[in-house]
């Protein structure tokens, strides 16, 4: 079972709450920074790492836990000519290690 799944299991049997509750997803267009999304998360991501990074075929998935009941950012970065170069680097950069983005 992958860390994400029992993740959201143990969020299901810890009773009903509103899911921005637990998670916050946002959606990068491109155009969007590095710092803008640093910005909007409330650090800097030159300091902290992901938790875990995810590639598809036109976007990386990065996953952000914030604080100790679990609480966190699914992002989506697009893979788009558009995309900040450094926004992708930092995609780039923490994706596990042998792996290649499709």
């Amino acid at each position: 079972m992958s860390d994400r799944l029992a993740w959201l299991i143990q969020l299901s049997e810890a009773g009903p709450c509103a899911l921005g509750d637990i998670v916050n997803i946002l959606v990068l267009a491109p155009g969007d920074s590095l710092e803008d999304l640093s910005s909007e998360l409330g650090f800097s991501l030159e300091e902290e790492a992901p938790e875990n990074v995810e590639i598809y075929a036109g976007w990386f998935e990065l996953t952000f836990i914030v604080n100790g009941e679990g609480f966190g950012y699914w992002v989506f970065v697009p893979k788009s000519p558009g995309t900040d170069c450094n926004l992708l680097a930092y995609c780039l950069r923490h994706c596990p290690s042998g792996e290649d983005a499709p």
